[in-house]
């Protein structure tokens, strides 16, 4: 019997907003679809891990970024991630 992920029900090849609260050293992302919060991590503040992170989870889906308006270098930063 295979087992199937959530994401492949809920978000395959659709719009992913992903909220980072970012610091020096982690970030935590709350991903969202569809008005449910599908995903919560915590991860290294990195941004070769953040990309590493959403092609593996969210393969098929279009990125919406959206960062504190303070840091304006990701503020509604916009990324297709199917290559």
């Amino acid at each position: 019997m295979k087992t199937y992920r959530l994401q492949d029900f809920v978000v395959k090849g659709k719009e992913v907003f992903v909220g980072l609260e970012d610091s020096k050293r982690t970030w935590k992302l709350a991903v969202r679809s569809e008005r449910m919060v599908i995903h919560q991590v915590s991860m290294e503040a990195k941004y070769p891990v953040l990309i590493g992170y959403l092609r593996n989870k969210f393969p098929e889906c279009a990125i919406h970024l959206l960062c504190c308006a303070q840091h304006r270098r990701c503020y509604g930063k916009k990324e297709n991630m199917v290559r």
